[in-house]
């Protein structure tokens, strides 16, 4: 049987006990804990810990904790992604798919041709759908949301990472097709994309402004939500934890 993961933003390195209680005892009552199964716990920081239960009571579930920290599971790359509000659940599936592709962070925005705006619960919704993704996939941190609140910010945000915009198919011949990208030098990688209606002409010179390479997912259109997993996937499999073992370059 797998281990049971939960979230205890507490959780210490040097910690031999742990304890589960509160918000997140109907959680743990929900996987009818018994003594002696194995469960997995992370700080939602990068931290991840290995353990038993020991004890289940009314209020309270114990813990002994192994020694040591189990071994990352997040992504080797430093990978934002960049994505303007979505309507309906669409920035939900995007949020728990790039989340188990290794996403650190997901920057949202208002873009031209958005059809959609973020609001408080939409965003509690969204950090609530990242921790369960977290847990699911056994990642130790979990997907940061920011919100950047237009697109002008997003390209003028200072940053080290190598910055590409995915934009739809277009009769533009400075828009190149989707291809394996070079080496990376810089620091982390930089994704932006836009909404169902994609970026206007205006926001395309502005990232062209901003010496932002466009490129394209392919001849197809894609839903804007495929297309964010696509994009993930492809800078992983270019320089993260998706690339063959012995062809990772090195980050630096």
């Amino acid at each position: 049987m797998g281990r049971h993961r939960f979230i205890l933003p507490e959780l210490s390195p040097d910690d031999g006990t742990a304890r589960i209680r509160g918000a997140l005892l109907p959680h743990a009552r929900a996987r009818r804990l018994r003594i002696g199964e194995k469960v997995e716990l992370s700080d939602g920081c990068g931290l991840l810990r290995a353990g038993i239960v020991v004890k289940v009571g009314t209020s309270e579930i114990d813990l002994e904790l192994a020694p040591g920290c189990v071994q990352s599971r997040d992504s080797t790359l430093d990978l934002t992604l960049a994505i303007a509000w979505l309507k309906g659940s669409a920035l939900e599936d995007v949020v728990e798919k790039v989340s188990e592709l290794g996403v650190r962070r997901l920057w949202l925005f208002d873009s031209d041709h958005s059809i959609a705006s973020g609001s408080p619960h939409r965003r509690e919704r969204l950090e609530r759908v990242a921790q369960e993704a977290a847990v699911q996939c056994g990642r130790g941190s979990v997907l940061e949301i920011v919100d950047h609140n237009s697109f002008k910010t997003v390209i003028e945000v200072g940053t080290s990472a190598r910055r590409i915009l995915f934009s739809e198919p277009a009769d533009d011949a400075a828009i190149a097709p989707l291809h394996p990208v070079g080496p990376l030098s810089e620091a982390a990688v930089l994704v932006i994309l836009g909404p169902e209606g994609g970026f206007s002409d205006a926001e395309r010179n502005a990232a062209r402004a901003q010496g932002l390479p466009i490129m394209t997912l392919g001849p197809r259109i894609l839903r804007a939500s495929t297309a964010a997993v696509v994009a993930a996937a492809s800078c992983q499999l270019w320089w993260g934890d998706l690339a063959p073992r012995g062809d990772r370059p090195t980050i630096c």
